[in-house]
């Protein structure tokens, strides 16, 4: 058995694999990750090797691969950005500059749709990444999500001290501060995705934190990808980097 992990700046989603069947899954906070990530005990004896897609500071990714190891007597690899996976070839001018989880959910997407690909993940950032029918990458877009704008708006705007949870019609003009607020944010989000992929590949793909709350501003929605990144440890031929901190 396999423990995959995606460790972003804000979430960490992981999940069991026995060959392809998925046997539990989990998601928590990444900032608990070092003291309160546990498996249930029954998959414990079975895990031989962890991989991990992360994007926080290494420090504490090597100090969580540490706990995998002291606790679970596991090794474990580390996703990296390469030049080429099977067809799909990195577009970037510098592939180290890619992240690695843009990198394994455009694998995963184009793998899913074998042609052109949109891959959207709307978390702490919103990406929008473009592959063509080649699996050539061409390029994308980030911009801050739904959450960030919102908290940038209140660390750095007087008289913004609180932002709606619910934002109900998002077309419908706001009654109070706060709703302008959560309007206006995923509004931002919403409709950057609708512009850059309007006349788009019919591929396209929508992961990340956000997905769901996004997905009821489109009349064709994209297709919702619970664990994109974390299918793309799966494809064959990703590099890794083997650690045993």
């Amino acid at each position: 058995m396999i423990l995959e992990v995606d460790i972003g700046n804000t979430r960490t989603k992981w999940r069991i694999k026995d060959r392809e069947k998925v046997l539990c899954r989990g998601v928590q906070a990444t900032e608990s990750i070092i003291s309160d990530f546990k498996i249930e005990r029954k998959f414990e004896d079975g895990l031989t090797t962890a991989a991990i897609s992360s994007v926080i500071n290494t420090q504490i990714r090597d100090r969580f691969i540490s706990k995998l190891r002291a606790r679970y007597k596991i090794q474990s690899k580390i996703a990296v950005v390469s030049e080429r996976v099977g067809l799909v070839e990195c577009g970037y001018r510098r592939v180290s500059e890619l992240g690695v989880d843009r990198w394994l959910a455009i694998l995963a997407g184009f793998h899913r749709g074998a042609g052109p690909t949109v891959v959207i993940d709307a978390g702490s950032a919103l990406t929008v990444d473009f592959v063509d029918d080649s699996g050539k990458h061409r390029g994308g877009y980030i911009a801050p999500g739904i959450s960030t704008m919102r908290d940038s708006l209140l660390k750095s705007t007087e008289g913004i001290s609180s932002y709606a949870t619910a934002i109900g019609d998002p077309r419908v003009p706001g009654l109070d501060t706060g709703e302008a607020v959560s309007k206006g944010c995923f509004l931002s989000a919403a409709c950057l995705i609708k512009y850059l992929t309007k006349d788009q590949a019919p591929n396209l793909l929508l992961t990340g934190g956000d997905a769901q709350l996004l997905l009821q501003y489109f009349t064709e929605a994209p297709v919702y990808v619970e664990d994109l990144v974390l299918e793309g440890l799966s494809v064959n031929g990703v590099q890794f980097e083997t650690l045993s901190t």
